[in-house]
């Protein structure tokens, strides 16, 4: 099975895909890795550099099918753009002050925290990945809290055991309305 994991910078994604890929033998393709292999990116566009979307979305499609890769985890905040053959989708989400703290310890400019916190609240990933992924299941989590609790969720909606995880019952309006 094709696990997709994507969601805003700084929820998580990439510990979470990591630590799927070390218990479960899975191989896992981390999309910022991949397009730097693959020379996809562009120049700086403010603090982040251009990515081709459809053309690494080809170039994603054709490594999976070369590589006959029927299982795998994918990670990367640009999961949600691209359009890959996946059976689940896994959205990390996590509290817009908790998320500030985590790109301001990442030396994030301001601007770039903004942003961000405004993709988060917007739900921007998890409508990109219901458009993207309408064959896949496509699941929510919540990524605030302790690293333990997050994988308890995981192992849960990688079991089959998910259905409260469904995509759609994580939002973020109140702190959205708070920040305007």
């Amino acid at each position: 099975m094709i696990v997709v994991l994507t969601g805003t910078p700084g929820t998580g994604k990439t510990r979470i895909a990591e630590e799927i890929s070390r218990r479960t033998d899975l191989p896992l393709i981390k999309i910022n890795e991949f397009a730097k292999e693959n020379k996809l990116l562009g120049k700086f566009d403010g603090d982040a550099r251009e990515v081709d979307i459809a053309k690494l979305g080809r170039l994603l499609r054709a490594e999976i099918k070369k590589m006959k890769m029927k299982n795998l985890v994918l990670e990367g905040h640009l999961a949600c753009e691209i359009k890959i053959p996946a059976k689940m989708v896994i959205v990390t989400r996590t509290r817009p002050g908790v998320l500030r703290r985590r790109l301001a310890a990442r030396k994030y400019a301001k601007s770039k925290i903004d942003e961000n916190l405004m993709v988060e609240m917007l739900d921007y990933c998890t409508i990109k990945a219901e458009k993207n992924y309408k064959r896949a299941s496509i699941f929510e989590v919540e990524t605030s809290g302790k690293f333990g609790e997050t994988m308890k969720k995981i192992w849960k909606i990688l079991a089959g055991k998910g259905g409260k995880f469904k995509s759609g019952r994580i939002g973020w309006g109140r702190e959205l309305y708070a920040s305007l």
